[in-house]
């Protein structure tokens, strides 16, 4: 993991902003995971990059761009507590994971987030947008996230379909073609019950 930052400025009161760029090279996403300490399990190899230009005093929105892949990405067994549901999701198989996402003016445009392929557990892709504006908290900068609005269009696996069939149920409404689900999910932000739709074909 390579980082480095740098000025790259002034904000709106005529401070240096930060031009911050991190570069990634085989990295153990379950290692990043136990790090952040993320309540999932999941085994892959990430690489790519980000930069991204910041305003340590959170007067002006960042601004950045993201390109990362995912080799061999897979989702452990994954326990669950739902009421009337099996108590785990089997392991998913995801496979080669795509991501190019760009931050501008306190918007993160999702251009390109691609898993998997046919005959896999998973396959599809996922398109969208979500607010995430900084503000100042004591000396540091916080982010803090908006309304979204993601298009998902999902192919399950036979193999996938048979072990998670019942999960699968409440998918119903979203089917647009044999084993082929498409859902649009927004909301005005992530503490609220999101608004699943049909997507389109």
């Amino acid at each position: 993991l390579n980082f480095s930052t740098r000025g790259a400025g002034k904000n709106s009161a005529g401070h240096t902003k930060q031009n911050i760029d991190i570069e990634a090279s085989r990295l153990k996403l379950n290692d990043i995971i136990n790090f952040l300490e993320i309540p999932i399990r999941a085994s892959g190899l990430l690489e790519g990059g980000v930069s991204a230009v910041i305003d340590n005093e959170g007067l002006d929105q960042p601004s950045g761009e993201a390109t990362l892949e995912l080799a061999n990405l897979s989702l452990e067994e994954t326990d669950l507590n739902l009421q009337g549901m099996p108590p785990s999701l089997p392991k998913i198989s995801l496979g080669q994971t795509q991501i190019e996402a760009k931050l501008d003016k306190g918007q993160v445009q999702i251009q390109k987030l691609v898993f998997g392929k046919g005959g896999q557990d998973l396959s599809g892709m996922i398109t969208g947008h979500m607010g995430l504006t900084t503000v100042k908290q004591g000396q540091g900068v916080g982010f803090v996230p908006g309304a979204y609005e993601f298009f998902i269009k999902l192919q399950v696996g036979e193999s996938l379909k048979q072990k998670a069939g019942i999960y699968l149920g409440v998918l119903q409404n979203y089917l647009v073609a044999q084993n082929t689900y498409s859902i649009k999910l927004s909301g005005a932000n992530f503490y609220a019950v999101p608004s699943m739709t049909k997507g389109p074909n």
